[in-house]
């Protein structure tokens, strides 16, 4: 028996068990009333998931002087398995599912540890998992004791005769997606990087964002604004070329927290910016996620990538590859499904996709309707094949709220004038009439090379006007720095 709870771990860097598992236990409550599960079954699930880690055979791991055995493997969810006659026959099922699968595969796993792996092909498994049990027993049950989980003690046999429950359970299913295991894996995550802040953060977790700003915002400019959205059928299907409202409409269709697309990282930290800014002073949890928002400075403090992505923002903008992992399944899955369950899902810009992007996204789109999410899709163009697959997907007229705008508005919607030429001599007269009327002037050449060239010629031309040279050999601070500076 250790004298000091606290000194039993969690992780090397010295995180209290105790500490840990009432903080994954705290915020799967949490994910659990979102998703109208049974907040019980979420705290005693998130209790008992690590409950294993009390072992000896585990807690010596965290020691940074370790040197593990060749062979020898010890998963501290199979160990954690020993406590489940602690739990009544509805509670026992769905903590099998947070507990078997929150770090490996049941069966097949990649570094063949799941718990049908080994059972299957260690016939010491268990006897190496019960390494005196009866001694750290008694910890384990205190510390289950002290979060509220009301206990007796187990027997060497009990234990036993867990596990092989456990694995007749999985067996006798096709073992696939848990609601539970999105459940335990968003909670556990979160604490993980949250360690000690979890409680702080809870109260930022699925608030719905108060869009008022963008009911009021009316203009002739923007003939959208002006469209009401009081339309009863679930999704919504918008074309409309770009500087119409397209954004704004979409969403005053929201009516939950709302999971914002774009095709690009550059549009989608625009959009970040533009939304933070429109709610700020608004309780709404605003939160950026792509490929390269591993870090953010935000009001001097780095945030973690984890932070980022994290479960329960009110709004969250990223691209459609970030949700990708719904149609291959890939790892953590489940808890993006617990996020996004009954959402609103903005798709932004989806005439730009490519081809490959756009299959992905019609995957998608039949995934996230059979979770229950709202869709909103915006568009300056869209070939018919597309837009007649989207409104299939939808539900067809009778659920999906269509939205084009009429030719007269349209005509108002000129706004750009293009010239193609294949020197740039052949243009000279078209750019002095554009700076003579104080308008912008977008320059696009097929090469870097030549883009560099012309810029130099274009600042000895036109020395004093205001003009800035970007392409893809900058580095991305640069480009965001001259965005900023221009």
């Amino acid at each position: 028996m250790v004298e000091n709870l606290n000194k039993i771990l969690a992780k090397s860097e010295g995180t209290p068990l105790l500490q840990h598992l009432k903080e994954v236990a705290l915020l799967a409550v949490t994910v659990a009333r979102n998703l109208g599960l049974d907040e019980n079954i979420a705290y005693k699930g998130a209790i008992f998931h690590d409950i294993g880690k009390v072992s000896q055979l585990f807690q010596q791991t965290l020691d940074t002087n370790y040197q593990r055995k060749p062979g020898f493997i010890f998963r501290h969810e199979i160990a954690s398995l020993f406590f489940l006659t602690l739990l009544s026959n509805k509670e026992k099922y769905p903590v099998i599912e947070m507990i078997v699968a929150h770090h490996k595969s049941v069966y097949q796993d990649v570094g063949g540890k799941g718990i049908l792996d080994l059972i299957e092909n260690n016939p010491k498994c268990l006897e190496t998992h019960l390494a005196e049990f009866e001694v750290w027993l008694v910890d384990a049950l205190l510390i289950l004791n002290k979060l509220g989980i009301e206990t007796q003690p187990i027997s060497r046999q009990q234990a036993e005769d867990s596990i092989w429950e456990v694995v007749d359970y999985c067996q006798s299913r096709q073992y696939g997606f848990s609601e539970w295991k999105g459940v335990l894996i968003a909670a556990d995550h979160l604490a993980s990087a949250l360690e000690g802040k979890a409680e702080d953060l809870i109260k930022r977790l699925f608030i719905k964002p108060e869009l008022q700003y963008y009911h009021t915002r009316k203009s002739n400019l923007y003939p959208l604004s002006l469209v009401s959205i009081d339309d009863k059928r679930t999704h919504t299907l918008v074309t409309a070329p770009t500087g119409a409202g397209k954004t704004d409409f979409l969403i005053r269709r929201c009516k939950g927290r709302i999971f914002y697309t774009l095709p690009f990282q550059a549009s989608i930290n625009a959009m970040y910016e533009r939304i933070k800014d429109d709610l700020k002073n608004t309780n709404a949890d605003i939160r950026l996620q792509h490929a390269s928002s591993s870090l953010k400075l935000e009001n001097g403090k780095l945030e973690e990538k984890i932070l980022q992505r994290h479960i329960g923002a009110s709004v969250k903008i990223l691209t459609p590859h970030q949700m990708a992992s719904l149609v291959f399944a890939t790892k953590g899955y489940e808890a993006l499904i617990a996020d996004l369950k009954g959402c609103d899902i903005i798709l932004d810009e989806i005439h730009t996709y490519s081809e490959t992007t756009q299959a992905i996204v019609l995957k998608i789109v039949e995934i996230l309707c059979t979770l229950g999410c709202r869709l909103h899709i915006g568009t300056a163009t869209m070939p018919s094949v597309l837009y007649e697959k989207l409104l299939e997907l939808l539900g067809g007229q009778n659920n999906v709220y269509e939205i084009k705008l009429a030719n007269d508005v349209l005509d108002d919607f000129d706004r750009h004038i293009v010239y193609k030429a294949s020197s740039i001599d052949d243009l000279y007269y078209n750019i002095d009439d554009a700076l003579a009327l104080k308008q912008k002037i977008l320059i696009v050449c097929n090469h870097i090379k030549s883009a560099q060239e012309l810029f130099q010629s274009i600042q000895q031309k036109y020395s004093d006007i205001s003009k800035m040279l970007v392409h893809s050999r900058f580095k991305r601070m640069d480009r965001n720095r001259f965005k900023r500076n221009f």
